[in-house]
């Protein structure tokens, strides 16, 4: 019954409630592992790092998460993208409204993932939990 996992609605402008609101999940079931997912990769799991660049990110970066990670089908949503390689790491993207990708975020609970992420999206990041003692 579709009643037990309903489809979720959402609406990302907060300057404009009013406007239509869309499908953020086809089902409750897929919005909330979205959700831990995207916990995840904002520090909720032991390692973790972002990169964010309202300018864009350039699309060879994009080109190499698509191509070095899987992604998570069916818990996309208007403006997150997830990848993981070994199911023991997340990898979010995030774009704005346009559909400009602005955010890259990592995050696992095994050192060795981690350092494998960062080894393979070689970035200048803004944030990684393991500099947070220098």
């Amino acid at each position: 019954m579709e009643s037990d996992n309903p489809k979720v609605y959402g609406n990302y402008d907060p300057d404009d409630l009013t406007q239509d609101w869309f499908i953020d999940s086809e089902t409750t079931d897929n919005f909330l592992l979205s959700m831990a997912y995207w916990n995840g990769v904002l520090e909720g799991l032991d390692f973790s790092a972002n990169y964010s660049n309202d300018s864009g990110i350039e699309s060879n970066i994009i080109r190499n998460i698509e191509n070095n990670f899987v992604e998570i089908k069916g818990i996309t949503n208007q403006q997150l993208r997830f990848f993981t390689d070994k199911d023991i790491e997340i990898i979010a993207l995030t774009f704005d409204i346009k559909n400009n990708y602005n955010g890259i975020y990592i995050g696992t609970n095994n050192e060795e993932a981690y350092k494998n992420i960062l080894e393979k999206i070689n970035i200048e990041w803004d944030y990684r939990s393991d500099k947070d003692n220098e």
